[in-house]
């Protein structure tokens, strides 16, 4: 049995799969230690142990600070909050007395926690932008992304450790890192354990594929309401959803709108159905004036995985999280990327013939509508959906990084799971 604390900055794909990944150790009989940033609680499954440290909300500081660019903006937000919580953070790891550090990439705390109290750390990659091929994309554009913000990351770590108190001792490599996506997605010919290059977010070091990890919240009774009504629906489904696309980034706000608008537009028949994952106000003013004949159904929080299965189709931004929820269910996505990894997850799913990749300014209903129509009735669709559902369901994410983290630190599980519940075999 291992002691391990878990954390990840307050990001929800960050947060998402860590979380399960956590119960799936907590589920095998290790001590764990979930570290939870949000300013709102973020749900756990019950039994699982966690620790509040609270801190501002890094979406909403995005374009607060900085320049203007983007990727700036976020990396200084992200530092900001290093910086506030790493008092708190160092106390509660050192009450816990942990063997290992599991953290999400995007928090360059590990190394300098994991010197200060003498242990590992590994990271878990919430979304797997540095395998993705990228051969279809202007090189010069995604290899100068790709460049820029792996060394303002860097800057970055290093400003971290020159700025945080007792942290000569800093570790400079993770013992391991896990990857929440199968080697297919990612197109790697190693299979399940490789070694990430020194061109990454976090330098080189050895990696595991442990297929995607999902939260399945047990449903409310206005999720189970909400998912009687979609059943009894005859006609085509949609769900439609932009995630953290729209928190706290109001220069968004009007490309939402528009492309609220033309998602609705481009199927406003009375044999189909919206639901959206949105603010209300931003859907009424959406679909304002619109005659509507779609069945239009509306939500702030969407419990996504528990009624993903019941949809035709997905319009999304094209956050991996979403991404390997749709191919779990074998549902095609239209994407709209926004910022950071979502281009790349967006070509990679219309790469594998699962999803289309549209701009989020330059298109209109009647191409929706014929990207739609394509994805619903090839066939060649159908089968590539198939077997990229078959692939992901070979991978138990909590499961495969559980034996992971076990074969890394020799701390075999207390209980020991069924037979035929393991999916997949790692060497480190």
């Amino acid at each position: 049995m291992a002691r391990i604390v878990c954390a990840a900055p307050p990001l929800f794909g960050h947060m998402t799969p860590l979380v399960a990944l956590s119960e799936g150790l907590r589920a095998r009989g290790h001590e764990v230690l979930v570290i939870d940033y949000f300013s709102q609680p973020f749900w756990m499954p019950a039994g699982l142990r966690r620790v509040a440290v609270p801190s501002f909300n890094i979406e909403h500081a995005i374009g607060k600070v900085a320049d203007g660019s983007l990727v700036t903006e976020a990396l200084q937000a992200l530092q900001q909050f290093c910086l506030a919580v790493h008092a708190d953070t160092l106390r509660h790891c050192r009450e816990f007395v942990p063997d290992l550090l599991l953290f999400d990439q995007l928090l360059p705390l590990a190394p300098m926690l994991a010197g200060a109290l003498g242990c590992r750390f590994a990271y878990t990659i919430s979304s797997p932008l540095e395998f993705l091929p990228k051969c279809e994309l202007p090189s010069c554009v995604s290899l100068g992304m790709t460049g820029a913000f792996n060394a303002l990351f860097a800057d970055l770590c290093a400003g971290l450790a020159n700025s945080l108190p007792g942290c000569a001792g800093a570790q400079a490599t993770p013992a391991h890192y896990l990857c929440f996506a199968t080697p297919a997605f990612c197109a790697d010919d190693q299979g399940a354990a490789g070694v990430i290059g020194g061109s990454g977010t976090t330098g080189t070091g050895p990696v595991s594929f442990i297929g995607p990890a999902f939260v399945r919240r047990e449903p409310s009774t206005d999720d189970m309401e909400l998912a009687a009504r979609i059943a009894r629906f005859k006609g085509k489904k949609f769900f439609v959803s932009l995630g953290s696309v729209l928190a706290g980034m109001e220069h968004n706000r009007a490309v939402a709108l528009r492309i609220f608008r033309n998602i609705v537009l481009s199927h406003n028949e009375p044999d189909c159905l919206f639901l959206f994952s949105a603010p209300p106000d931003l859907l009424s003013e959406a679909l304002a004036d619109l005659p509507l004949q779609a069945t239009i159904l509306g939500s702030p929080f969407v419990n996504q995985f528990y009624l993903m299965a019941q949809f035709d189709l997905v319009f999304a931004h094209g956050g991996y999280n979403t991404a390997a929820e749709c191919l779990a269910c074998g549902v095609p996505m239209i994407a709209f990327p926004f910022v950071f990894d979502q281009t790349w997850v967006a070509q990679r799913l219309q790469q594998l013939g699962v999803g289309a990749r549209v701009s989020r300014v330059r298109h209109t209903p009647a191409m929706l509508r014929a990207l739609a129509d394509r994805l619903l009735t090839d066939p060649d669709v159908r089968a590539a959906l198939a077997a990229m559902q078959r692939d992901v369901r070979r991978f138990d994410g909590p499961t495969c990084g559980a034996q992971v983290i076990e074969a890394l630190l020799g701390a075999p599980p207390r209980i020991v799971p069924m037979a035929g519940q393991l999916t997949a075999q790692y060497k480190l």
